[in-house]
């Protein structure tokens, strides 16, 4: 792996907490973990984050082509959003470094005041890290490694070096990701696991290591999407004894679950705007009393 990649981003100054320095918004950041199974309609509601202003998709699982179909009637949200795509294959290999190449672009833009971007979008987590571990393995060849035969081919099998590295990327990445001033929407599936102390089955992120568990601490909202019952498509964003769940917003309903339409978005808009308002006045006043 080449460490640089990921060095020159965690470089960049951490400005969390500073006045967004995208297209439209001012006042705080937004960081948002959204989890759920495939297919609960993670990718699409973060697109919808257009009513924020312009979105930038970092495309990892492919998802995109479901997002124009889906808003296809909706011109005010496709206007407004932007992606590359990263998949490792023949033609475009090292997907990772791309994407780096990509995510060190916008901090230049940022850094000169040109950022035309006021969200990004990072579909998904897991597969970032399946793609990185892959690269980390294709850049160290000299890593004694051990082969497996799964029954349709010869696999080579991760050494501890490979996940020790990718641990470390994990632990300074997420950090400078989330330090970039203007709103982040992180994706992720789901994963289930069975835990070596207690025997019982967990269920939350899937992202590899204690990220499992820490991950969303790292930000200030944490949505799980899910399909109900009846086939309804579902955001849980008030935490219970199964999933982990949190959120800023106000006046939801006591069980936290809401439609996964716009209005979320709309509401933390309105309400991060009305703050930054509030911000502004406050120095003023301050800064020139009456």
């Amino acid at each position: 792996m080449n460490m640089t990649d990921t060095n020159e981003i965690a470089s960049k100054p951490n400005t969390t907490g500073s006045n967004m320095t995208g297209s439209n918004m001012t006042g705080s950041k937004l960081d948002i973990l959204m989890y759920g199974e495939t297919g609960t309609g993670k990718s699409i509601r973060a697109a919808s984050a257009a009513v924020f202003g312009k979105v930038f998709i970092f495309d990892f699982d492919l998802k995109f082509d479901s997002i124009k179909h889906y808003y296809n009637d909706k011109p005010e949200i496709l206007e407004n959003v932007s992606h590359e795509s990263y998949a490792d294959n023949l033609e475009t290999p090292n997907a990772c470094t791309r994407a780096y190449q990509k995510l060190k672009d916008i901090w230049k833009q940022v850094a000169s005041g040109t950022c035309p971007y006021d969200t990004i979008v990072w579909d998904s987590w897991t597969e970032w890290e399946q793609m990185n571990l892959r690269q980390i393995m294709a850049t160290n060849p000299g890593f004694k490694r051990m082969k497996a035969n799964i029954g349709i081919g010869t696999v080579t099998v991760p050494d501890q070096a490979d996940y020790r590295i990718h641990a470390h990327l994990q632990q300074t990445f997420l950090p400078q990701l989330l330090s970039l001033p203007l709103n982040v929407i992180v994706i992720c599936h789901i994963a289930t696991r069975v835990d070596e102390i207690t025997g019982g089955i967990e269920r939350g992120v899937a992202a590899a290591g204690k990220l499992m568990k820490v991950m969303p601490k790292y930000f200030g909202e944490t949505h799980r999407a899910f399909v109900d019952p009846s086939g309804a498509y579902r955001i849980q964003v008030r935490g219970n004894h199964q999933f982990t769940a949190k959120t800023c917003m106000k006046n939801i309903p006591q069980d936290g679950i809401l439609t996964p339409d716009l209005e979320p978005f709309r509401y933390m808009a309105k309400t991060h705007t009305s703050q930054a308002k509030h911000t502004s006045d406050s120095q003023t006043n301050k800064e020139n009393p009456k």
